[in-house]
């Protein structure tokens, strides 16, 4: 092979390899596109609108021993609490975060039913409750490892008054911080234990309420929706990534 030849053979064969290395680059790059993680799969941040960041439509406090499936109709939650959560979209709500921990008891069928039939985004979670000496962690959970533990969910004025919260949302904001704030009610519930579930606690006091006052003290719609639809879209999404 003359040397000219050989030098054009070079060329090509490192064009080749480049190429070659450009293409396993581009096939192994892990995706880190930012998701949120709801009952139905991964939504983008952006869909999430008005955002309710912990709240409650089932509590069972029998205790995580006791507890089960058995303790409740899933028609009737869903027949109890299906107006409240409409009455939060009504208000504009579209992504409702349910914040009750295993054996306290959390039922994601259930949420995923709520979700069908209002269109809604509902977000349930992996964590557990350990107040009152335990009483809503079972005792095998302490034998689980955490690999354990990870693989179900890798599987598919006065104060508390609304005067006084906004006192506390404005300083927040005087303070530079209002990019930290969530708010929600922590409401609810149907209860197994008492009849026709209790009472049940409505979605919609910081619509009629507390943004009012807010709105009524300075704060503008871009700051309501900082609190109730940037804030949780930052704090609630994750990285999925894909080889």
């Amino acid at each position: 092979m003359k040397r000219d030849d050989w030098d054009a053979f070079k060329i090509i064969l490192y064009l080749i390899l480049f190429l070659l290395f450009g293409i396993i680059i581009i096939c192994c790059k892990s995706n880190h596109r930012k998701y949120i993680m709801t009952v139905d799969g991964p939504v983008v941040p952006s869909e999430m609108g008005y955002t309710l960041e912990h709240e409650h439509v089932l509590v069972d406090f029998i205790g995580a021993d006791s507890t089960g499936y058995f303790r409740w109709d899933r028609d009737e939650v869903i027949e109890k609490a299906l107006p409240f959560v409409l009455a939060a979209k009504e208000r504009g709500v579209k992504t409702f975060i349910e914040c009750t921990p295993a054996y306290l008891v959390r039922d994601p069928h259930l949420l995923k039913e709520l979700s069908e039939r209002t269109g809604m985004l509902f977000l349930t979670n992996t964590g557990y409750y350990g107040a009152h000496d335990n009483a809503y962690i079972p005792r095998s959970f302490y034998s689980i490892d955490a690999n354990e533990l990870a693989r179900p969910y890798l599987e598919p004025g006065a104060p508390n008054s609304t005067g006084w919260y906004a006192d506390r949302i404005i300083e927040l904001k005087n303070r530079g911080l209002l990019h930290k704030v969530l708010i929600s009610h922590d409401s609810g519930w149907y209860d197994p234990a008492k009849p026709g579930g209790g009472t049940f606690n409505g979605f919609t006091d910081i619509f009629d309420s507390l943004i009012p006052e807010l709105k009524s003290r300075g704060m503008t719609d871009s700051d309501i929706d900082q609190i109730i639809v940037r804030n949780p879209a930052e704090a609630f999404k994750i990285k999925i990534h894909r080889l």
